[in-house]
């Protein structure tokens, strides 16, 4: 368990290691490289939209996706969602995905091989490949390639892995279809213009702004005491928790909705929690004096799996990702779109 997010430098390095963070970040480098080198890009027979990011950690990606998939979905296409499917990411991401795309009976395919699994997607029927954290997949070729930065943290330190967090130079960006900034809503109006200039000159891609707005409230007991509502949340002292990439970004989302956070506690990421975990959250909110806990919807898909402990509700917050010019994406969606349906047209000679 750690308590907040980690410096930039040498954050993925034990301290008496962090002398050689630029050394081994330049070795990452080359090896990035010599992969993407190696690796030969295919298309698949159904157009191929990505959404991915620079760095390691949370950008929103999967609520980018969710986004993006009801977007295909209101233009009348049959979108299926390809995630990886090893380690946690088949198990909290893909269920909060599946839950949130219920209504639109959207698939989600799991797969390392993102190729077999748009292939799988369109033996079943789907028109569109969703790839959610595929940018640095290079055996899939995309029609368009939605690239996520994080407004709390945009350039991962400014170096590779595991120096900084970047999975790849900021030079990648070229390749970038269209930029979404999440959690735009945490910046001044002035440091949007300087991100703005700051990533013009990487990319002529549209540069898009968004925020996370919370949308509901759920307990995850069925002992729940009463209906649940976001005007209810905002009345509460509440201990915040979360086993999330960026768990800074979710205490903030709480406190710019007007909750009153007592306390936060942040797990590592896909954290696998625990009946011996929701006792230490009981204890820690009532040393808060917490009247109850909150958890972000990547959590509560494995909370709820478990007995709830007495002591006070633990809640689920659902947000839900809106981009200021939700136009400006969709244009350059149907133009990916009209890509990926010539390749499925028979050929004339």
């Amino acid at each position: 368990m750690v308590e907040g997010n980690s410096g930039p430098s040498g954050r993925f390095l034990p301290s008496g290691l962090r002398w050689a963070g630029p050394v081994l970040a330049a070795c990452y480098g080359v090896g990035v490289r010599i992969h993407r080198a190696a690796s030969t890009p295919r298309s698949a027979p159904i157009a191929t939209i990505c959404i991915g990011n620079l760095t390691v950690g949370g950008t929103g990606k999967t609520p980018a996706a969710i986004y993006v998939a009801k977007m295909l979905a209101r233009l009348g296409r049959r979108p299926a969602i390809l995630m990886r499917g090893y380690k946690a990411q088949g198990g909290d991401e893909a269920e909060e995905v599946k839950a949130a795309l219920r209504e639109f009976s959207i698939p989600v395919i799991l797969g390392g091989d993102r190729f077999q699994s748009a292939l799988a997607a369109a033996q079943q029927g789907c028109d569109v490949a969703l790839l959610d954290d595929g940018f640095q997949h290079w055996r899939l070729a995309r029609d368009l390639d939605i690239v996520l930065i994080d407004a709390t943290d945009p350039f991962g330190g400014s170096a590779l892995l595991p120096h900084g967090s970047l999975r790849e130079p900021l030079s990648g960006l070229q390749r970038a279809g269209a930029i979404i900034v999440t959690r735009a809503d945490n910046l001044s109006e002035s440091e949007r213009t300087e991100l703005r200039r700051t990533l013009e000159q990487f990319s002529t891609a549209p540069l898009l702004f968004s925020r996370h707005d919370p949308v509901s409230v759920r307990a995850l007991t069925a002992k729940s005491d009463g209906a649940w509502t976001l005007e209810r949340l905002k009345k509460l002292r509440v201990l915040a928790s979360c086993g999330i990439g960026n768990p800074g970004a979710f205490r903030k989302t709480l406190a710019a909705n007007g909750v009153d956070v007592a306390d936060a506690i942040a797990f590592g990421d896909h954290h696998d929690y625990t009946a011996r975990d929701l006792v230490q959250l009981m204890d820690r909110a009532r040393a808060a004096n917490a009247a109850a806990v909150c958890v972000t919807e990547k959590d509560a898909v494995k909370i709820e799996k478990l007995a709830q402990p007495a002591g006070v509700p633990i809640l689920a917050l659902r947000v839900e990702l809106n981009v200021d010019a939700p136009e400006v994406l969709q244009a350059r969606i149907e133009s990916a779109l009209k890509i990926g349906d010539a390749r499925r047209q028979p050929q004339t000679i």
